[in-house]
C-alpha cells in the first residue's frame, strides 16, 4: 500500500514537486454488493499495519517480544487428561500443532488487536483447530454471526480466483456447517478519519483500533527516516547534490548520458568513495558548480528526531523497560535485577491480559463446539537471562513512609465490603488488568451467562431490558451502557428477536419481564486471597507474611469496584496495585516485585 502522493504546485511560470505525507485511515465502509464491511478504504486496512510490522524495526522487534513473553510459557489445561488436551490439535488435518497456532494467534492480536480461532469438523463430527490469519477476514453489516474470507482483498472481483466464501461464527453452526470461526477483538470505538479540509467521517464500530495506533505517524516516519540512512549510504548524492556544468549542453544525448554515469560512477561507486574526482575546465567561469541540497547537517538532525520517534512507539506499546525489548537507553545500565523487575511489571499490567484473551477465548469455542470440560491457561514464563536471582527468602515488608497509608488502608478496608460468609461465590477468576475494571466485570458476567444459560441474555442486555422496564429512555440507556447509537440500536433488535422488548410499544414483554427476574440477579466483588500457582497457606508462619496482606485477608470481606475505586481516591494510592514488597518463588529461585496474593474476581448471586 504505498502512502505517498504527488502534488504539483505551479509558481513563476515552473513546477515543483513535493510530497504529501498520507496516513491510510481505518475507514469502515459498506460493500453493498456482498453486505461486508470494509477495513480501510481500500479494504486493506489491516494488510497496512502487517507492513509497518514487517518494514520498521523498532514497532516489529517490540511485537516481536511481546509475542515471546505472551506465548513462550506454552499452554496448559486444568481440568483435563493429556489425551484430551492433545485432541484440541489438528491431529493431520495439516502440519501445524497447537504450539505453532497460538503464537501465530497472538501476533495478530498485536498487530490488529484481533484475532481468529478457525475451526474445522473431521469426519467424526470433532471440531479442530487449524491457523487462520485475521487479515483475510471481514465483518458482516448486519450478522454479527457471519464473516467474509478472501485470501486478496485487493482484487476487484472476489470469486474463485481469490478463494471468497463466507464463513459461520461458532454460534451459529448446524449439522451442515464444516468450518467456523470465532472472531475475537477489543471493543471497536466509534473513530474520526476525517482529512484537513474533507467532511468528518466516523468510523461503525465493527473493527477495532490497535493500541499503538497513536504512533503510527512515528513509525512510519522512523521508516522513512531508516531508508533515507540507508540511500546515503548506497547513493553517494541521492538527489542531495547539484551539479552545474557551465560549459553548455552536450553534443548529444549519447555524450549527456556518458557525463552523467561518469560522475555517478565516481561519487556513489562503494569501493571508490572518498577518492577524488577529477573535472578539466578551460577557465573559472566555465567550471561544474556543486551546491549540497541537503546541508546543514541532515544526517544528524534525523538521528535525533528518530529518537524522539522511538520514545513514542515504546509509549504507544506500553514498554516500561526499553532494554527488555533490545532498545538501549542513555543513563540505564539494564542489569539483569531491573530488567527482571521491570518484565514482571509488564508482566502484570500487560502480558496477562493479552494471555487471558486467548485461552479464554479458545476455551470458550472447544466448549461450545466439543463440549470441552477443561480450563486452558497459559503456563509462568520467565525468559532464560533473567532467571536464577536469589534474594532473601523473607519478603520484604513495606518501608516506614508507607505505614501510615498502610494504615489508613487497611481501615477503611475493614469499614467497607460485607463479610464474604454471607454469599455464595458462583464463579471466581484472578484479576490481572486495573484498567477499565468496569468493562472487564461486564465482559466476565457475559461470559458466565453464555456458559450457565443457553438462550441467556449478556450483562448488557439484561442493564437494558431492566431501564426499558424502568421507562428510561432510548437516549438515557445509550449514556449508562457507553454504546454508540448503532450497537445499543443492535442490541434491541437482538431483544425483540428474542421477543424480550414489546415490537411496537417501548415496554418489556412478558417473556423479557421472566428474563430479568433470572438473569439479573448476579454482581461481581473482589476478595483478597492468594494466588494458586504459590505454594503454602494463604497466611505463612514465623511473620513470613507481610502485615498488610495477613490484616486483609483475615478481615474475610468482599467489596464491590466502587468501593475499591473509592478508598484509592481517599488515600491517594491505587489499592488495585497495593501489594509492595517482593515474594520469593523458591521453585524458580527468583524474586517477583508484587506478592503471593491477588485481587479476585468473583460471580455472586445478589
Amino acid at each position: 500500500m504505498d502512502n505517498k502522493e504527488v502534488k504539483t504546485v505551479k509558481r513563476f511560470g515552473g513546477a515543483y514537486s513535493f510530497r504529501e505525507a498520507k496516513i491510510p485511515q481505518p475507514t469502515e465502509v459498506l460493500e453493498k454488493s456482498k453486505g461486508l464491511i470494509k477495513w480501510g478504504v481500500d479494504n486493506l486496512y489491516p494488510q497496512f499495519l502487517f507492513k509497518l510490522y514487517y518494514e520498521e524495526p523498532t514497532h516489529g522487534g517490540i511485537i516481536n517480544s511481546k509475542v515471546t513473553f505472551i506465548t513462550s510459557g506454552g499452554l496448559t489445561c486444568e481440568g483435563c487428561t493429556p489425551e484430551e488436551f492433545k485432541a484440541i490439535e489438528n491431529n493431520g488435518l495439516n502440519s501445524y500443532s497447537l504450539a505453532d497456532i497460538i503464537p501465530i494467534v497472538a501476533r495478530d492480536n498485536e498487530v490488529t488487536d484481533a484475532f481468529v480461532y478457525f475451526f474445522k469438523r473431521s469426519v467424526d463430527g470433532f471440531w479442530y483447530l487449524v491457523p487462520m490469519d485475521v487479515e483475510l477476514i471481514r465483518k458482516d453489516e448486519n450478522d454479527s454471526n457471519l464473516f467474509h474470507y478472501s485470501e486478496d482483498w485487493s482484487a476487484g472481483k472476489q470469486g474463485d480466483s481469490t478463494a471468497y466464501r463466507e464463513i459461520k461464527g461458532i454460534n451459529a453452526i448446524d449439522e451442515q456447517t464444516m468450518e467456523c470461526i470465532l472472531y475475537v477483538s477489543s471493543r471497536a470505538k466509534q473513530y474520526n478519519v476525517a482529512q484537513p479540509g474533507k467532511r468528518a467521517t466516523l468510523t461503525q464500530n465493527y473493527y477495532p483500533t490497535p493500541i499503538y495506533s497513536g504512533a503510527i505517524s512515528s513509525i512510519m516516519a522512523n521508516e522513512e527516516m531508516n531508508f533515507f540512512h540507508y540511500s546515503e549510504v548506497v547513493n553517494g548524492f541521492k538527489g542531495g547534490t547539484l551539479i552545474s556544468f557551465n560549459n553548455g549542453e552536450p553534443d548529444s544525448e549519447t555524450e549527456e548520458n556518458k557525463i552523467i554515469k561518469k560522475v555517478k560512477g565516481e561519487s556513489s561507486n562503494r569501493e571508490t568513495q572518498g577518492g577524488i574526482a577529477v573535472t578539466w575546465s578551460d577557465g573559472v567561469e566555465r567550471a561544474p558548480t556543486v551546491v549540497q541540497l541537503n546541508g546543514n547537517n541532515l544526517d544528524s538532525r534525523y538521528l535525533l528526531t528518530q529518537e524522539s520517534l522511538r520514545d513514542s512507539i515504546l509509549v504507544a506499546h506500553s514498554v516500561i523497560t526499553p532494554a527488555l525489548f533490545g532498545i538501549k537507553t542513555a543513563g540505564q545500565l539494564g542489569n539483569t535485577q531491573e530488567l527482571l523487575t521491570g518484565y514482571l511489571v509488564f508482566k502484570d499490567s500487560y502480558v496477562r491480559r493479552r494471555q487471558s484473551q486467548l485461552s479464554e477465548s479458545l476455551t470458550y469455542a472447544l466448549k461450545t463446539l466439543n463440549g470441552f470440560t477443561g480450563k486452558i491457561e497459559f503456563a509462568d514464563y520467565i525468559p532464560d537471562y533473567l532467571g536464577g536471582i536469589k534474594e532473601e527468602a523473607e519478603p520484604q515488608q513495606m518501608k516506614a513512609s508507607d505505614e501510615d497509608i498502610q494504615k489508613e488502608v487497611l481501615t477503611r478496608l475493614e469499614l467497607a465490603g460485607k463479610p464474604r460468609a454471607d454469599f455464595e461465590i458462583l464463579q471466581s477468576r484472578g484479576l490481572q488488568v486495573f484498567e477499565e475494571v468496569e468493562a472487564n466485570e461486564t465482559e466476565y458476567i457475559d461470559q458466565f451467562m453464555k456458559e450457565r444459560f443457553a438462550d441467556g441474555v449478556t450483562a448488557t442486555q439484561a442493564r437494558i431490558l431492566n431501564m426499558v422496564d424502568s421507562g428510561e429512555s432510548y437516549q438515557a440507556i445509550k449514556q449508562a451502557t457507553d454504546l454508540s447509537a448503532v450497537d445499543l440500536t443492535k442490541e434491541i433488535l437482538r431483544l425483540k428477536t428474542k421477543q424480550l422488548i414489546d415490537p411496537k410499544e417501548w415496554k418489556l414483554s412478558d417473556a423479557g419481564k421472566k428474563a430479568i427476574e433470572v438473569e439479573v440477579k448476579f454482581e461481581v466483588v473482589y476478595t483478597y486471597e492468594k494466588r494458586p500457582e504459590v505454594s503454602g497457606t494463604s497466611i505463612l508462619p514465623g511473620k513470613r507474611t507481610r502485615d498488610f496482606c495477613a490484616t486483609l485477608i483475615g478481615m474475610n470481606r468482599v467489596y464491590t469496584r466502587d468501593e475499591i475505586n473509592s478508598i484509592s481516591s481517599g488515600v491517594g494510592r491505587n489499592v488495585w496495585l497495593f501489594r509492595g514488597g517482593w515474594y520469593h518463588d523458591p521453585k524458580k529461585e527468583i524474586n517477583q516485585p508484587s506478592c503471593r496474593h491477588y485481587w479476585k474476581q468473583n460471580i455472586i448471586s445478589k
